[in-house]
């Protein structure tokens, strides 16, 4: 299976990478950022795609990681000369490769630092860089405002699915950014993978009520065996 293109919102475009990679997001514009870059075996397709789209790697200045995850961050090095941004938890993974969904061949480390609160403007989209821990502690979701849009990586998918939970996940901080996200005014979510929500709010608490209904099972659990005297 190749890469698909597939156009999201004016000036903006969703490569879906085969396999376990992530989608990855093109913002066009006098510059070009590309939000997720898939895996180091997705870097063909991507690669491939941008050709058609008649877009050269080089046109691309900023790459923004929404975690650091292999299926996320391990395209990175097919892009040299653009910045790296990351969440400042999620660099420290990708530095020092801690866990094995961090532990990248030939991957870059980011150039740039990005925490809760700051904003990056490109190409004529303006990011407000939220941190989301969850699924992972370095998680960032990008909200674009003026176009009601948020980039939201793995920390929510279409029709509330999520992804497994990881080493530096945590349930209820997973919670707390749902809750975040949900307060956002948005119309179209952009998840790492698969489709795009056009319903953020039902996806939203459809992922919510998923991690209420974990924590609850993980209190039974817990309750069972202080009864059993384990």
């Amino acid at each position: 299976m190749s890469a698909r293109v597939e156009v999201v919102d004016p000036g903006v475009l969703r490569i879906v990478l085969p396999g376990r990679a992530s989608n990855a997001y093109l913002f066009l514009g006098t510059r070009v950022a590309l939000v997720d870059c898939g895996s180091e075996e997705s870097q063909r397709d991507l690669l491939a795609a941008l050709r058609e789209l008649e877009i050269k790697r080089e046109r691309i200045s900023l790459v923004m990681l929404t975690h650091e995850h292999a299926g996320h961050a391990g395209g990175s090095a097919a892009f040299p000369d653009a910045l790296l941004v990351a969440h400042p938890l999620a660099a420290a993974k990708l530095r020092h490769g801690e866990e094995p969904l961090t532990k990248l061949r030939g991957a870059r480390s980011p150039d740039v630092e990005l925490c809760e609160g700051s904003a990056t403007r490109i190409g004529g989209f303006a990011f407000d860089i939220l941190h989301t821990p969850g699924h992972t502690s370095g998680s960032i979701c990008l909200y674009e405002r003026s176009r009601a849009m948020i980039v939201t990586g793995d920390t929510v998918l279409a029709r509330g699915a999520r992804p497994a939970g990881t080493q530096s996940g945590s349930s209820g901080e997973h919670l707390e950014s749902l809750e975040r996200l949900a307060s956002l005014r948005a119309r179209l979510l952009l998840p790492g993978h698969g489709p795009l929500s056009d319903d953020p709010a039902a996806d939203l608490a459809a992922a919510g009520a998923a991690v209420r209904s974990r924590l609850r099972r993980w209190d039974e659990q817990q309750a069972m065996r202080e009864g059993a005297g384990l």
